[in-house]
């Protein structure tokens, strides 16, 4: 009956970028639905006033995250007798803290949440450092790797032998923003040194789709940015290429089944190309310190080529 199907314990589930979150985030929900618990599983925005408005005393709450200005509506969720658990999405990548406490882990509500989601045992350095308690951080991992091992056995099984396009994927979010910054107190992701080098690595990297072109190299060409990220220098660093498309519609994990080369600077993308057997190349055209930057030597350890400048860089597309 419906009055003993609403006795199950409820699950609410926060997603903000599909194209990014749904394939992991849809492993957790099928595993708490086989489980026993009623999984309802949506944008942040639907969530929100789900959590806020609903009678749902003791039911579960799983958010994205709890940057700087999530009090507002987490505690609408803790007066409404719900249990608060959060992902932390960029904390894989973090190694300049003081910034990134700063924008993320309020205290306020580091203090009504029951448990967070930890990457590993640096992320859970950094979030006992955001205040939390032991018992508050769950080693868990990301869900968002999670479907990669079944993603792999569907492109073993099938022939993408004639995929031969190159992605080029973007995370200059900070140093290219698609919107215009609305607060003063949470300007961009970064400090102003990290922000500074994320523009000089785009201004060199949105070269590269044409230096590919005088190459005589004919793949497709993706370029992926960021979803926070404008597209419209990389429109107009590509006018006149032929088989280059700018976008970041499609979920990830599809684009890498038809993928042949990665080009990146330490992107979290690279993990999940590596788990795909694509190609990654690794684009270190400059010196960047970490902190503020990510750490160099994890991100390229799932590289096939690290590439200090342009000419290597081809040489590596040239290979296969």
């Amino acid at each position: 009956s419906i009055k003993k199907f609403f006795r199950r314990r409820i699950v609410l589930i926060s997603i903000e970028n599909f194209n990014r979150e749904f394939a992991g985030k849809e492993i957790l929900s099928k595993s708490l639905a086989k489980a026993g618990y009623l999984v309802i599983l949506g944008h942040k925005s639907i969530i929100r006033v789900l959590v806020s408005h609903l009678p749902l005393k003791n039911q579960i709450y799983i958010e994205k995250g709890n940057r700087y200005g999530s009090f507002r509506y987490l505690i609408k969720a803790k007066r409404n007798k719900l249990f608060i658990y959060s992902f932390d999405e960029e904390g894989l990548m973090q190694t300049d803290f003081d910034t990134f406490l700063k924008r993320n882990h309020e205290k306020k509500t580091v203090e009504i949440i029951e448990g967070i989601f930890s990457w590993g045992p640096k992320h859970s350095e950094l979030l006992r450092q955001s205040g939390y308690k032991d018992n508050q951080i769950l080693k868990t991992g990301n869900t968002r790797f999670d479907h990669y091992v079944k993603l792999i056995e569907k492109k073993l099984n099938k022939d993408y032998s004639k995929n031969e396009t190159i992605l080029i994927c973007s995370r200059f979010a900070s140093a290219n923003p698609n919107k215009q910054i609305k607060s003063n107190k949470d300007k961009r992701d970064g400090s102003e040194e990290y922000i500074e080098d994320s523009k000089r690595i785009l201004n060199l990297m949105i070269l590269l789709p044409r230096l590919i072109r005088e190459a005589k190299i004919k793949n497709k060409i993706i370029v992926r940015p960021h979803p926070s990220e404008s597209s419209k220098i990389w429109i107009n660093a590509c006018k006149g290429l032929d088989d280059v498309s700018i976008t970041c519609d499609e979920p990830i994990n599809d684009v890498l089944l038809r993928t042949k080369f990665l080009i990146h600077n330490r992107c979290t993308t690279a993990i999940e190309a590596s788990l795909m057997n694509v190609n990654v190349i690794s684009y270190e055209p400059i010196f960047l310190k970490s902190p503020p930057n990510p750490n160099r030597e994890f991100t390229n350890s799932f590289a096939n080529y690290i590439c200090e400048n342009n000419s290597d860089l081809i040489d590596s597309l040239k290979i296969e």
